[in-house]
């Protein structure tokens, strides 16, 4: 049989009042003042409704039986019984101030003295045997089952030692019950059944009581724990919310360094198909949105740069990040310098956020210094050959061949080029030997020898100074 989705929610919603109307109503009483009270507070409501009920019924027993005792001349008894009642009228007056177990003691030992009165009165004829019925809940109620218990055997041995009493004739009644109050059946009868009510009325309201705390103070923990979670979850809350503000305000502060940064900045996915732009991108390509979002970023790369471009693209998806400088090919189909960083933003969705820098007037500027200082590489070279026309052509003939062995070792583009230009000027240091000794015919002296072979020295302490991109004085002194 199906049960349906409603009625279990009805179910549940059913006993969640029931638990909190348990927590609200035992736990924690909530009145009309909105103060809290706790199970003792409900108890010492209980004592006071216990103490007036006690004073509307025994003042008025006081006062008669006082009477009748000064009618009897019997002054001093007439004082015992105000005195006897005192304390439960002080107790009700201050009862608030006097200490719980303090009341709750007066309570329980008034019941169990009047009840024991009626008893050695009236024997098990009057209302002892009731009263003290009324001393064992009390005492179960205000203490706990242990006691009840206890308050059940002190019950049992007052009433055994008055039955004993009455037996031997110690006490008796001027009545017609004074037979009965004289057999033991009819006090053990009596015994059996205050034994028999006392111990069901103690044990069953004390495991109820017991059980009911247990749940109480269950239900009081449960709804601690409850409004931990509550005030957790509205701190999380919070949080939330706030961390939803930071983040709507971070993200608008990102749209804005997006939109207007000076860099082309752009978004694709690990296989290249671009799914954002800048403004920036928009203008440094010359295309509409809508016109490049979609393509592929190897559309947007020359040929002649494609290879470089997919290692590095593969470097991106290996290591998550890679630089590279590149070209560009704009709508108009000219080409511009970048220099990329790229960089996976969004792992899970597989994004790429690329930043790109025109750098074609840099590259521009760069290559017009290459010139510059190739042409004045050369010229150097040639104000060589011109000081020593017996080695012309000489270190041009070193660079071509250094330059060949260069390309065999797999050396780097960079230094074939430092290699090219220490070869082309690497007998620059001619230029502080006198032509005599360069252009001599005959046979070179130990001196003169020595000062060509001292060249080197001298293009090092020319060149050294010098800022160049490569090590070329350092070479130039090592060349012989």
């Amino acid at each position: 049989m199906l049960i349906k989705k409603d009625t279990i929610k009805s179910i549940q919603n059913k006993i969640k009042n029931t638990i909190n109307y348990l927590i609200h109503s035992i736990g924690t009483l909530k009145y009309a003042g909105h103060q809290e009270e706790t199970i003792e507070d409900t108890k010492r409501q209980l004592m006071f409704w216990i103490l007036i009920t006690i004073n509307i019924f025994g003042i008025p027993a006081i006062i008669i039986a006082a009477m009748e005792s000064l009618s009897l001349k019997q002054g001093l008894v007439s004082i015992s019984y105000f005195l006897f009642f005192s304390p439960i009228i002080l107790i009700t007056i201050y009862w608030k101030k006097t200490p719980y177990q303090v009341v709750a003691l007066v309570i329980i030992i008034f019941n169990y003295i009047i009840g024991v009165a009626n008893l050695v009165i009236w024997g098990f004829s009057g209302a002892g045997i009731p009263i003290l019925l009324t001393f064992m809940i009390f005492t179960t109620l205000f203490f706990g089952l242990k006691e009840g218990i206890i308050a059940v055997f002190v019950s049992l041995i007052s009433i055994m030692v008055v039955a004993y009493l009455y037996l031997q004739n110690i006490l008796f009644l001027s009545i017609p019950l004074s037979k009965i109050l004289t057999n033991p059946i009819s006090w053990i009868t009596a015994m059996a059944v205050l034994t028999l009510l006392g111990t069901i009325i103690v044990l069953s309201y004390g495991i109820i009581q017991k059980k009911l705390m247990l749940n109480v103070r269950y239900s009081e923990k449960q709804a601690k724990t409850l409004s931990k979670m509550n005030t957790r979850l509205k701190l999380d809350i919070k949080k939330r919310r706030q961390a939803e503000t930071e983040l709507i305000k971070s993200e608008e502060k990102f749209r804005i360094l997006y939109e207007q940064s000076n860099d082309a900045i752009f978004l694709h996915d690990l296989k290249g198909e671009i799914r954002d732009v800048n403004n920036r991108t928009l203008e440094m390509l010359g295309y509409q949105k809508e016109e490049i979002v979609s393509k592929y970023i190897f559309s947007l790369i020359p040929k002649s740069e494609l290879p470089t471009v997919q290692i590095a693209f593969q470097e991106t998806k290996e290591k998550g990040n890679m630089r590279i400088e590149t070209k560009f090919i704009r709508k108009d189909g000219t080409e511009i310098f970048v220099d990329v960083i790229s960089k996976i933003v969004d792992k899970k969705r597989g994004i790429v956020q690329g930043i790109a820098r025109d750098i074609t007037d840099r590259k521009q500027y760069q290559q017009r210094l290459q010139e510059a200082m190739n042409a004045t590489i050369e010229t150097m070279s040639k104000i060589v050959d011109t000081r020593d026309p017996y080695t012309a052509g000489h270190q041009y003939r070193v660079s071509q061949l250094a330059i060949r062995i260069a390309r065999e070792l797999h050396l780097k583009p960079i230094q074939i080029e430092g290699i090219k230009i220490a070869s082309l000027i690497h007998d620059i240091g001619k230029i502080g030997i006198p032509s005599e000794i360069l252009t001599k015919p005959g046979k070179l002296s130990d001196i003169e020898f020595k000062l060509i072979k001292g060249h080197s020295q001298i293009g090092y302490d020319i060149l050294k100074n010098i800022d160049f991109p490569y090590p070329i004085a350092q070479i130039v002194l090592q060349a012989p």
